[in-house]
C-alpha cells in the first residue's frame, strides 16, 4: 500500500471484480477524478460507476455490517463484496483511497486480466489530523505537473493544499503581477476543484511583506518591476519588500486576496507569508511600523473571513532558543529582541504560526514551544530531508499540532518528499525512506498517465540537466 493502514487483517481469499465495476456509494464520491482514479490504479483497463447510498458509504457486491467507531474509517472485504464507512465525506474519500492502494492486477493473460481485492478488514486514523501540502507554481511549472501533484497529494490522503502563485496567476487587478505567460483562471479553476473533490481544503498564499518580487532572489528577476519599472511605488527601493507605508499597496493587496478568494472558493486560512524581509534589516527602528502594518492586514483578513497564517522566522531570535543539549539547527531572523517584541505585540493570538526550520532533525523542534507558549498556535513545517520531516512529525504528534510540508522549488529532484511526508503525517512513521522514489513513481503513473510524452512522465522534464 502506499500508505499503510493502522490496521488490516488480511482474511483468506480475494474479491475478484471486471472491466465494469457497478458500485453503490456516498454523493461525494460521484466525482469524476474518483473514476479517473480507479481506472488509474487499474492500469486503465476497469470502470466503475455509482448509484447513490446512505451517508458515508462507499459498496461493491454485498455490504458487510461495519462502523468506524473513532476511527476515520473502516474497510471490509469478503469473497462476496467490500465496503468502505466513514465518519463523514472527507474520510470516506481517504477509505477510497487506501481501497485504490490494495488493487491487484494478474495480467499473465492479455486481453484477460483480472483485478481483485484481498479478503480482510481494517481501519484508519490520522496521527495528525492536519496535513497540508505547500505547492508553488514557478514560471517553469507546467499545468500537467500541479495537476500531477494535486492528484497525487490527494491519494496520500493530505487535508489541506496550499498554493503559491510566483508570478503565474493573471489577476486582473494589476496585470504585470504576473508573467506573460501566466495562467488564468479558466486553466486553474478546474485543478483546483479537483483537490477540493477529492477532500482537501484550499489555501491560497500571497506574500504581504517579503518576497515581494515573486521571484528568487537569487536569480534576480521582479514580475513587475521587470515589464513596468513606474511600479516601483509598490514596493521598497530594492524592490524585495512591498512598501508596508504606502496606502495604494495595502489598497492592491486587498485587490489580490479579493481575486484569491474568487479562484480559491471557501475555506478556512489565507497564508500572508511575511517571511525573509531582509529590507528592513536588524536595526531597532521598524518595529512599531511593521507591527502597525501587519495588524492592519491581519484584521482585514479576518474580517474577510479568514484565519491569517504568518511565517515565523521574523519573529524568531537565536537567544530565544538557546537549549542545553539540543542538536538542532534554527532558522531565525534575529531582530533585535526591542523590534521583535514590538511586532509580536500587534500580532493576534489566533494567527497560525508556520514554523520552517529545515535544519531540526530532533525531535522536539523547540521553535515551536517558543510560540505556544505565547499562545499562537502552531504548524511545523519541514522541507525534503527525511529526518527533518521525522522531526517535526514527532513533534506536532506529540504536541497535536498541524503540519506544513513544504516543497519550493525542489520537486524536480525531490518529489518523493511528498509521500514521505505523508506516510509520516498518516502513520506516525515511514518503514522505508528508501522505497520513496519507487513508490512516488508507481503512485505518479496511476494519477497521471502520460500516454508515452517523455516530458510529462514522471516529475523532471529532462533525467539529463545539461540535455547532452
Amino acid at each position: 500500500m502506499l500508505i499503510e493502514m493502522e490496521s488490516f487483517t488480511a482474511e483468506a481469499g480475494r474479491f475478484s471484480f471486471h472491466r465494469a465495476v457497478r458500485a453503490k456509494a456516498h454523493q461525494s464520491l460521484h466525482r469524476a477524478i474518483f473514476q479517473q482514479l480507479w481506472q488509474g490504479f487499474c492500469a486503465g483497463l476497469s470502470s466503475i460507476d455509482w448509484e447513490e447510498d446512505g451517508p458515508f458509504f462507499f459498496g461493491i457486491g454485498e455490504s458487510a455490517d461495519i462502523e468506524p467507531g473513532e476511527h476515520d474509517y473502516a474497510i471490509a472485504i469478503t469473497e462476496r463484496g467490500v465496503s468502505v464507512a466513514a465518519r463523514n465525506e472527507t474520510f470516506l474519500k481517504h477509505g477510497f483511497m487506501s481501497l485504490l492502494g490494495l488493487i491487484q492486477i494478474d495480467c499473465t493473460e492479455p486481453g484477460r486480466e483480472r483485478f481483485s481485492l484481498p479478503c480482510g478488514r481494517g481501519f484508519d486514523k490520522g496521527a495528525v489530523g492536519v496535513r497540508m501540502l505547500h505547492l508553488c507554481v514557478f514560471p517553469e511549472t507546467t499545468l500537467d505537473f500541479v495537476q500531477k501533484t494535486i492528484r497525487a497529494c490527494g491519494v496520500l490522503k493530505y487535508t489541506h493544499l496550499v498554493l503559491e502563485f510566483w508570478g503565474m496567476y493573471r489577476f486582473r487587478c494589476l496585470k504585470e503581477l504576473s508573467w506573460p505567460h501566466g495562467y488564468t483562471y479558466e486553466e486553474i479553476a478546474p485543478l483546483l476543484r479537483e483537490a477540493v473533490d477529492m477532500g482537501m481544503e484550499l489555501v491560497p498564499i500571497w506574500n504581504h511583506f517579503g518576497h515581494a518580487s515573486a521571484g528568487r532572489v537569487a536569480h534576480g528577476k521582479h514580475v513587475v518591476l521587470d515589464q513596468n519599472p513606474a511600479h516601483a511605488p509598490y514596493f521598497t527601493p530594492d524592490g524585495w519588500c512591498w512598501n508596508i507605508h504606502a496606502n495604494k499597496t495595502k489598497k492592491l493587496l486587498k485587490s489580490i486576496r479579493a481575486e484569491l478568494y474568487e479562484l480559491f472558493g471557501h475555506g478556512q486560512y489565507l497564508h500572508i507569508g511575511c517571511d525573509e524581509a531582509y529590507t528592513f534589516g536588524r536595526d531597532t527602528t521598524h518595529g512599531q511600523a511593521i507591527g502597525q502594518y501587519l495588524a492592519q492586514i491581519i484584521a482585514e483578513v479576518k474580517a474577510e473571513g479568514r484565519t491569517p497564517i504568518l511565517w515565523g522566522d521574523m519573529l524568531l531570535r537565536r537567544a530565544d532558543l538557546a537549549a542545553s543539549g539540543d542538536e538542532n539547527t534554527y532558522m531565525t531572523y534575529d531582530f533585535p529582541e526591542k523590534t521583535r517584541d514590538e511586532i509580536l505585540a500587534h500580532i493576534d493570538k489566533d494567527v497560525l504560526i508556520a514554523d520552517w526550520q529545515y535544519d531540526a532533525k530532533h525531535a522536539p523542534v523547540r521553535s515551536s514551544k517558543f510560540f505556544t507558549d505565547r499562545g499562537y498556535p502552531v504548524a511545523l513545517c519541514p522541507w525534503y530531508d527525511f529526518q527533518n520531516q521525522a522531526a517535526c512529525a514527532q513533534t506536532a504528534i506529540d504536541g497535536q499540532m498541524p503540519v506544513m510540508v513544504t516543497t519550493w522549488h525542489t520537486l524536480s529532484v525531490h518529489m518523493p518528499s511528498i509521500i514521505n511526508g505523508a506516510r509520516l503525517l498518516y502513520r506516525g512513521s515511514a518503514p522505508n525512506n528508501h522505497t520513496a522514489s519507487t513508490d512516488m513513481a508507481a503512485l505518479v503513473r496511476k494519477v497521471f498517465f502520460a500516454g508515452g510524452d517523455y516530458a510529462k512522465a514522471g516529475w523532471s522534464k529532462y533525467q539529463v540537466a545539461d540535455r547532452t
